[in-house]
């Protein structure tokens, strides 16, 4: 499918993912940009496995230490360095930043770089939950953040499997996909979220066909969706 049409519920007011990587522009941020870590289920269990980290390894109770993926770059053809990361993770613990991602990484008392590749991340007190925050903090590109100021928040700039193309406020968000992209390429070549505050509005553009994936169907619909031949519900 060349367009997969999608329908979401809110506009995300943002697409800075240290702003709102939760809520209306969690789905869509997750297409645009990417953690360290991430959690996936394997065999019933939770495990956190890399992305841009390709090792990572807890070296003494204090201290994590990552190994970056090599040859990852973002949309705007920056390399993804240990800078980059720190300079995420920095901005985001900065109080006049006020980020709500702060909460995930708090206990982050400093962070080393070592060359391109490497960074320690070291902790205030010793503890295993850093890992799992992380997973929670996309990484962004310092670069585009002190070039585009304000229009960071309409024009992202990740590492994923698709960039933004254009954000309408209160109507739609266009992606591509990212062609140099390191992992498995995206299956479509667009994604285009039409924001659809009213449910029945939502639910009603998919019955018709007009999106392809419509988010958030209320609970008293879901069994209209699931005896819909044509449709299918995941939760």
């Amino acid at each position: 499918r060349r367009v997969l049409f999608r329908s979401t519920g809110a506009d995300p007011t943002s697409l800075d993912p240290r702003k709102t990587w939760s809520g209306p522009g969690y789905s869509i941020n997750s297409h645009i940009l990417e953690p360290l870590v991430f959690r996936e289920i394997k065999d019933g269990k939770v495990e956190i496995v890399g992305v841009l980290a390709e090792e990572f390894e807890n070296i003494d109770e204090y201290t994590w230490k990552f190994t970056l993926r090599e040859g990852v770059t973002f949309h705007n053809g920056v390399p993804l360095t240990a800078e980059s990361v720190k300079f995420t993770l920095e901005s985001i613990l900065d109080p006049e930043f006020n980020s709500p991602l702060s909460q995930w990484i708090k206990d982050i008392d400093e962070i080393i770089t070592e060359g391109d590749l490497v960074l320690y991340i070291k902790t205030k007190t010793p503890t295993r939950g850093l890992i799992g925050g992380l997973a929670q903090v996309p990484i962004v590109e310092p670069g585009a953040v002190e070039e585009l100021g304000e229009e960071f928040n309409v024009k992202p700039v990740g590492t994923g499997p698709y960039r933004i193309v254009e954000y309408k406020p209160n109507n739609s968000v266009e992606l591509e996909r990212f062609e140099k992209y390191w992992g498995k390429p995206g299956v479509n070549e667009r994604i285009k979220f039409m924001i659809m505050p009213e449910n029945a509005v939502r639910l009603a553009a998919l019955q018709r066909g007009d999106v392809h994936i419509a988010e958030n169907i209320p609970s008293d619909k879901i069994e209209e969706v699931k005896n819909d031949p044509n449709l299918d519900v995941y939760v």
